[in-house]
């Protein structure tokens, strides 16, 4: 096996979009997937065998009702599986559909979601990273408060997000160039809003250029569509989660961003949606975001 894809919450979409997904994909390529889920929830979504491979989980056998604390141990059972099979050298990635965060919490799961257990689990540092066709969107802090952003815009915090973000970008064959957004409402104003820009981003673009990386900015965040296309550059760090998400994912209309975790040593996908509990069951929902997911893995997984 290749790729890995766990499914998520059984009681959410994940089951659903991931055979969805499936059924979009060449079978050159499903041959190269494994799924890691409730057996009896796949089924009802009408996946066999002839799809994919499929590890099942003996939590709740052929059950395909839960209670949200079976759901969030299914869930997380399933995550853990993923990380021994990648730790022990049977695939170099994961696709992982959404968990609910608070049934994690209540079940007695003490990570606030995927990001927080692959930190404390891998103890590094890493990216994350929204991919949307070719434009990549890095953060250089993810899920904390926006009163504290401001202490993780240093020189050194840049510049290690910026380098993490090129290999990226190099990876999937997209060029050296990034460019940044400010944190400041106009990018601080030379110093009257903000001195972040002034501080910290600025030295880090003019750092980056001693690596032979061509780097720009800041520019305020609703103006890096057009000056990415301007520079001809696929890449750009925003300086916090709420500044990019928004804006990529209303970009065009279309339900395909691809969120990435890069620097783990393997490679991680996931669909931008959630658990979407509202419509699981029905049949509706859009697995656009999980199978263009699904196609980053393969872009990215390339042995190394």
């Amino acid at each position: 096996m290749n790729i890995l894809i766990t499914q998520g919450d059984p009681r959410g979409i994940g089951p659903e979009v991931i055979v969805k997904a499936l059924k979009k994909i060449s079978k050159s390529k499903r041959n190269r997937l494994t799924i890691i889920g409730e057996k009896a929830v796949f089924l009802k979504y009408g996946w066999d065998f002839n799809l994919c491979n499929l590890i099942p989980l003996t939590l709740n056998k052929n059950r395909i009702k839960f209670s949200e604390i079976e759901a969030a141990k299914s869930s997380f059972k399933a995550l853990e599986l993923s990380m021994k099979l990648i730790e022990r050298g049977n695939a170099l990635g994961v696709v992982t559909a959404p968990i609910s965060k608070k049934a994690w919490i209540r079940a007695g799961i003490n990570y606030k979601g995927h990001t927080e257990y692959f930190r404390i689990k891998f103890k590094k540092d890493f990216l994350m990273c929204f991919s949307k066709n070719e434009f990549n969107a890095g953060l250089l802090t993810e899920h904390i408060p926006l009163k504290n952003v401001s202490k993780y815009v240093t020189v050194k915090n840049l510049v290690s997000k910026s380098l993490m973000l090129i290999d990226m970008i190099k990876r999937k064959g997209c060029g050296k160039k990034i460019v940044f957004s400010g944190l400041n409402p106009h990018c601080g104003e030379e110093g009257v809003i903000g001195e972040e820009e002034i501080k910290s981003i600025k030295p880090a673009i003019k750092k980056l250029k001693k690596f032979n990386i061509k780097a720009y900015g800041p520019f305020n965040p609703e103006d890096i569509f057009k000056t990415c296309k301007k520079l001809n550059s696929n890449a750009a760090l925003f300086m916090y989660h709420d500044q990019i998400l928004s804006l990529i994912k209303i970009l065009d209309g279309k339900n395909d961003v691809v969120h990435i975790t890069w620097g783990l040593g393997f490679v991680r996908t996931s669909p931008t949606h959630g658990t979407a509990f509202d419509i699981a069951g029905k049949n509706i929902a859009d697995e656009t975001s999980m199978l263009k997911a699904i196609e980053e893995a393969f872009i990215l997984c390339v042995e190394r």
